[in-house]
């Protein structure tokens, strides 16, 4: 009888230094919930895996945007480009992302025009995407999307601003979406917005606000009063918090007419500092009762854990009754690392493992690759980019006239850099460098737009990443490569011929 099992071992190259000693265990639980726990990413650190022991078992070679990725079901999971972004107010926006599987397969290359931030989440399994994106029309990260799967096209899309008064409008960032997760019973989306320390419920059919939740402080003697949830007993609230959730396959009370959301309250105001803020010394993972047929909100528990200013995400795992708490940006370093997880007993609040992690993340997440789902052969399809980009436009012969007539100067600039893919050009620039790209056959000119944002934070004005764009609508012929920096027009000597 030949036997059913064979064993082979793979030799692993060995880690790179960057990863070395990195994960710090500061107590290891002996039974954990999540037997390998996936570092999504962040600004200084690759994605990788490590086990109940803080060993790193696997990683990306390839660095995503600072929100690392995003996993998705069957083995997937979507990859930001951190280089290919779209200029905004704020942070460049990340215009080229790929859904792939743990074994380095892309299935689909997405893009978007005005670009994708902080969150994914599948509407449904396998199904369209939930992004947040931003409008560029006076202000960013401020949108929620729905991402057709197949074509990358928006099928549905909220503005919040549209549903806000103009009161906390006041800066580009104002909203600061974090997260953005659909729920099927309700047709509605739970969104979180940092900058205004608000959670809000969203009906997806008809893009209307159901139910706000925040301080009532935050919001007194504006029109939004009327959506807020009421106080029921001594509820503490959270101060920009970050991903926001339904718990779905929990029941604390036994009410049908409930809900029940975790937070993860990072329990810090720099971006909107409120006159009433207690100064609590903790970060919280805090839990909510929502009854939307009453319009009430009721304090269940939460669990503290030490200061997280920013980015961080928590888990409640209920077969086996466990909490964890991703903090991923530690006000005070503990071991000489910014970011910490912890596993927690859910009903008796203890601490059951512990791990630090050097540079710190944006989330943390169970590593659940699904093998079965990567055995599978990969369908080799023609239509695998899919969204939408900036195309090229032309110019109306008068103002091609012109634009030929100007003087131009030569490119001296060493940021710049040009690569073509098929047919999307992209070039390389310090943030906000170029205003216009221009294509010219020497009759025609055909130009691409960059020029409708303006750059309101210092933080990025240095940034350097390839703005992309669609030249699908040139017609056949050789062009030669103008860009308009400043009040110059500079030849950058490239040409690009279209068959």
């Amino acid at each position: 009888m030949g036997s059913d099992k064979r064993e082979f071992q793979i030799r692993a190259p060995k880690l790179p230094d960057e990863l070395k000693g990195i994960i710090k265990p500061g107590k290891i639980p002996e039974d954990p919930a999540f037997e390998n726990i996936l570092i999504a990413g962040g600004i200084d650190i690759k994605t990788c895996v490590f086990d109940r022991e803080g060993k790193i078992r696997y990683y990306l070679k390839r660095k995503p945007k600072g929100y690392g990725i995003f996993p998705l079901s069957e083995g997937r999971f979507l990859f930001m480009e951190q280089d290919i972004s779209a200029p905004s107010f704020t942070n460049p926006q990340s215009v080229q992302s790929y859904d792939m599987d743990y074994l380095g397969r892309v299935r689909k290359v997405y893009f978007s025009r005005n670009g994708i931030h902080h969150t994914i989440e599948e509407k449904s399994r396998g199904g369209n995407i939930m992004a947040a994106g931003s409008s560029m029309e006076g202000h960013s990260e401020d949108l929620i999307l729905e991402l057709d799967r197949e074509s990358g096209e928006v099928v549905q899309k909220i503005k919040v601003g549209d549903l806000f008064d103009d009161t906390y409008q006041d800066m580009m960032d104002w909203a600061h979406i974090n997260s953005a997760s659909y729920y099927e019973k309700d047709n509605a989306v739970l969104v979180s917005m940092r900058n205004i320390h608000s959670i809000a419920s969203f009906d997806w059919g008809s893009g209307q606000m159901r139910w706000l939740l925040a301080d009532p402080r935050f919001w007194e003697g504006t029109a939004m009063q009327e959506k807020l949830l009421r106080p029921i007993g001594d509820v503490p609230f959270f101060y920009q918090q970050h991903a926001v959730f339904e718990l779905t396959d929990v029941d604390f009370d036994g009410n049908p007419d409930t809900k029940h959301i975790i937070v993860f309250d990072n329990h810090w105001h720099k971006r909107r500092k409120v006159s009433y803020f207690d100064k609590d010394k903790n970060t919280y993972i805090s839990f909510y009762t929502i009854n939307e047929k009453e319009g009430t909100v009721s304090f269940y528990k939460r669990f503290p854990c030490p200061k997280s200013k920013i980015r961080s995400n928590a888990i409640l795992c209920t077969e086996k009754n466990r909490l964890y708490a991703m903090a991923g940006s530690l006000v005070k370093p503990k071991r000489d690392s910014i970011g910490l997880i912890r596993e927690y007993d859910f009903d008796s609040g203890e601490v059951l493992g512990e791990y630090y992690v050097q540079p710190g993340f944006f989330r943390a997440h169970e590593f659940l690759p699904e093998i079965q789902c990567m055995t599978e052969p990969l369908p080799i399809t023609k239509d695998y980019i899919a969204g939408t980009l900036k195309h090229a436009g032309k110019l109306p012969e008068e103002e091609g006239r012109k634009l030929l007539a100007r003087p131009v100067s030569k490119s001296e600039n060493d940021k710049l850099d040009y690569v073509l893919r098929e047919d999307i050009l992209y070039i390389h620039e310090t943030d906000h460098l170029i205003q216009k790209v221009y294509l010219t056959d020497g009759k025609s000119v055909y130009f691409v737009e960059f020029s409708d944002t303006y750059q309101t934070m210092e933080t990025f004005e240095n940034a350097e990443y390839y703005i992309p764009m669609w030249l699908d609508t040139l017609a056949e012929g050789r062009y030669t490569l103008l860009l308009e920096i400043g009040e110059e027009l500079i030849d950058t000597g490239k040409y690009i011929k279209m068959d």
